[in-house]
């Protein structure tokens, strides 16, 4: 029998913080149900081990941003970022419906090499990651 962090489980997903001995203390009274989804969670103990935050700047600097919208536009969807003109600072990130598609060679040749490079500093963290 698999325990799982009941309040953060994924159906395919063991938790990882508690032994196969022991039940999880945090019941949320849902035990039964089947999530599928990606969630966000309280417990502190899956988001300290499974959950590293990133900034919105982190995110747009390494170039995943260009690189999800444009999966999104598909669907004629991006992650918008509203930017201060003067400080270069992120003042919101939101979805919206777009009516534009794609982005400039160059806008997407950069964020290409943005993400080389993450993938290159973080390689062995990721591969690791991977294999747990």
């Amino acid at each position: 029998m698999k325990h799982l962090c009941n309040t953060c489980r994924r159906d395919r997903d063991t938790c990882g913080i508690y032994p196969p001995d022991k039940e999880p203390e945090h019941k949320t009274g849902y035990e039964n149900d089947n999530y599928s989804d990606i969630i966000v969670t309280n417990c502190e103990a899956y988001k300290e081990r499974m959950v590293k935050e990133m900034s919105w700047e982190d995110f747009r600097n390494n170039g995943f941003l260009l690189i999800i919208n444009q999966f999104l536009h598909i669907f004629g969807i991006a992650i918008c970022v509203e930017i201060d003109k003067d400080t270069d600072q992120i003042l919101r990130v939101f979805p919206a419906r777009v009516k534009f598609r794609g982005f400039s060679e160059e806008s997407t040749s950069k964020a290409y090499v943005s993400v080389s490079e993450y993938m290159d500093k973080n390689a062995k963290e990721l591969l690791k990651e991977a294999k747990e």
